[in-house]
């Protein structure tokens, strides 16, 4: 078990900065999944070191909707953050 304790916010609000504040919730699940690991991915390359101050843990993101296309890992822990498509080696949290 991972501890978050020392960390400036919770690792799950990490991943909401990716998204763009205007997206509202209900856009959100409207979005193709694709659309949405694409805007996760960009995120993370252009804020990464920032996100990993803030997130502290490797997230596997599993979306059951998304066909073959259906998994992203982001980790928001080593370097300057990373995302990789598929399963990730050793996530700290799936969502």
């Amino acid at each position: 078990q991972a501890s978050f304790q020392s960390q400036p916010c919770p690792p799950t609000q990490a991943l909401f900065f990716l998204l763009p504040s205007s997206l509202e919730s209900s856009h959100l699940f409207r979005m193709a999944s694709k659309a949405i690991f694409n805007k996760i991915e960009a995120g993370v390359k252009a804020k990464g070191s920032d996100l990993v101050k803030m997130g502290g843990a490797v997230f596997q993101l599993v979306i059951s909707d998304a066909g073959d296309d259906n998994k992203l890992c982001i980790d928001l822990k080593n370097g300057n953050g990373s995302t990789t498509r598929g399963d990730g080696a050793k996530p700290d949290v799936t969502i």
